[in-house]
């Protein structure tokens, strides 16, 4: 998801008022998917904004309510409450599929960035050579959360898929394939996953 306090309300009219206001514009960033959505935006739309690092995501969100920065990229869990309280305008979803919580939001596919996707996930990592009935366990523990209903209706179903550990070795973490429609016709498009 991507917030921003100022008075556009469309991707497209975000990246318009970055074109006629270049360098103006700043984006709070609380995480590696926050800087690298605001990297891709920025090259694929071809607008200047600055990059506004924080140690993670609340303070940066605290920093684009309080008007000291122009926009934020953040997740939808932290970003969510915002925008239900009204605090702050969510604009796009990264992802190539609306998310549930918010279905009316458009992707920034839709707003006109063809297939821009920029999706963060979270691992749950163990030290090689774990034994199998602690991973047993770990795995156990862990989906007992995940499918709890309170936890499902404040992340979002579409947010919880590939819920696992594995006791064998990780033998790889991306996997890529060239990209020759995107703008600069060297584009990559990595999928994390463990295999």
């Amino acid at each position: 998801m991507r917030i921003l306090r100022c008075r556009v309300k469309t991707v497209p009219e975000l990246i318009a008022h970055a074109k006629a206001n270049p360098g103006k514009l700043t984006y709070a960033s609380g995480n590696t998917s926050g800087i690298l959505a605001g990297e891709t935006l920025k090259h694929w739309a071809g607008i200047d904004i600055l990059q506004v690092p924080y140690k993670s995501v609340p303070p940066a969100l605290n920093d684009v309510i309080g008007g000291r920065v122009s926009m934020a990229f953040t997740d939808l869990t932290p970003g969510l409450p915002h925008v239900n309280a009204g605090t702050l305008r969510a604009l796009g979803i990264t992802r190539l599929q609306r998310s549930t919580l918010l279905a009316d939001l458009p992707t920034f596919d839709e707003s006109g960035l063809k297939d821009f996707e920029v999706e963060s996930w979270a691992g749950l990592f163990a030290p090689a050579g774990l034994a199998a009935d602690i991973v047993a366990r770990l795995n156990r523990e862990t989906r007992k959360i995940v499918e709890n209903p309170q936890v499902k209706a404040q992340i979002g179903p579409d947010r919880l898929r590939g819920v696992w550990l594995d006791a064998g070795r990780t033998r790889r973490i991306c996997q890529g394939s060239a990209r020759p429609d995107s703008p600069d016709g060297q584009g990559r498009r990595y999928r994390a996953g463990v295999t």
